[in-house]
């Protein structure tokens, strides 16, 4: 069997290429006939994209320009990066859904303002802003919006646009940061402002930078893309496309994985004292097997009396606080550990292995061993 040559235009310097990375190699391991060609000492060196011959491409594209190089070349493409649509096959993180998970959890955390702070240009801060903005429509809150290209985001000197317009917000406010680097400017000028993260500013960034999330200060929340997979789904179609099977462009997005709650959104925004000390008791009890009869008995209030309170403050319920409790920390053990399922479930706090693995699925539409595989 030929052996295809496949090009990978990446850095491979960011967690988000690394995923990718690790994406297209196990699909080129799977299939056996693939000989990767890029940027690394472990891949196949190339000096020049416009001299290379292969016979196909996965990149991330940055530009209308990086485009037109690849779509003169005459070989099948794939972007992994979604900036704009360049008229080849896209495999990418579902941003409207990143945009939808902000907004659940700031909402969660009893944020009543909210500001999205995106970059400009880019189709995929579009639309994290189209699916954090949807997510809040129901709730008839004012969003405010401020935008940079992402070249002055990358400059670690903070614009006087931007400081006045977080300096002017009405706070409390719950910001979503289109990615990470967005993010970590923004706790840097709060920093400087005396802004306090998160009592006033509750940020939440997008793509899960581990390294630059821990350097924030405070550490950022941030949302990860499942770019392993990504990056899979992306060889598959770049596969498809060269054996013929393919013949139209595709665009496909690939659900983001749970939130990673950090300081820097690690709050409950509330005037009701009662609200924030249940909210305090589920965080502190969930793992323990808690159910809401028993935040209902340490709030001393009635029960409905306290849904209410919930609903209000909130706008959750106390089961979903205690269920969004125990999965946030079920979705941690299974991507950062090997343990089993079933020990998993006991230390979350379900009632047993069978009730974790409904509710996982419920929630996430793919069994916890799924989901730690990436699949």
């Amino acid at each position: 069997m030929r052996q295809k040559r496949i090009a990978l235009l990446l850095d491979i310097k960011s967690d988000y290429e690394h995923g990718i990375a690790r994406g297209v190699i196990r699909y080129s391991k799977e299939v056996g006939s693939w000989k990767l060609f890029g940027r690394g000492f472990t891949l196949g060196e190339f000096l020049d994209i416009n001299q290379w011959e292969g016979d196909g491409i996965i990149a991330i594209i940055h530009g209308h320009t990086e485009a037109e190089v690849l779509l003169k070349k005459g070989v099948p493409a794939v972007d992994v990066a979604g900036a704009a649509d360049y008229g080849v096959s896209r495999v990418t993180n579902g941003d409207y859904d990143s945009g939808a998970v902000a907004g659940k959890h700031l909402l969660a955390c009893g944020c009543t303002n909210f500001a999205y702070c995106g970059a400009k240009d880019k189709y995929w801060s579009l639309r994290r802003f189209e699916g954090f903005k949807e997510k809040l429509a129901s709730t008839g809150i004012a969003l405010d919006y401020f935008e940079l290209p992402l070249e002055v985001w990358e400059n670690p000197e903070n614009s006087s646009e931007l400081r006045n317009f977080i300096v002017n917000l009405k706070k409390p406010v719950g910001i979503m940061a289109a990615n990470d680097t967005i993010g970590v400017r923004i706790t840097d000028l709060c920093k400087e402002e005396g802004i306090v993260v998160p009592h006033e500013v509750a940020v939440v960034g997008v793509d899960n930078e581990d390294v630059l999330c821990e350097l924030s200060d405070p550490s950022l929340s941030s949302i990860p893309c499942d770019c392993e997979r990504i990056g899979y789904e992306a060889a598959m179609v770049l596969d498809r496309t060269i054996a013929g099977e393919q013949t139209e462009p595709v665009s496909i997005e690939i659900p983001p994985k749970t939130l990673v709650l950090r300081a820097s959104s690690n709050t409950i925004i509330t005037d009701d004292e009662i609200v924030r000390k249940s909210v305090q008791y589920i965080h502190e009890n969930a793992f323990m097997g808690i159910n809401v009869s028993d935040v209902v008995r340490n709030a001393s209030v009635g029960r409905r009396a306290l849904e209410k309170r919930f609903r209000e403050a909130l706008a959750t319920t106390i089961h979903e606080e205690i269920k969004n409790t125990r999965l946030q920390k079920a979705v941690h053990m299974l991507l950062e550990s090997t343990i089993p399922a079933a020990v998993i479930a006991e230390a979350c706090g379900f009632s047993s292995p069978q009730r974790f693995h409904a509710v996982f699925m419920k929630e996430f539409g793919k069994t916890p061993m799924d989901y730690r595989a990436g699949k």
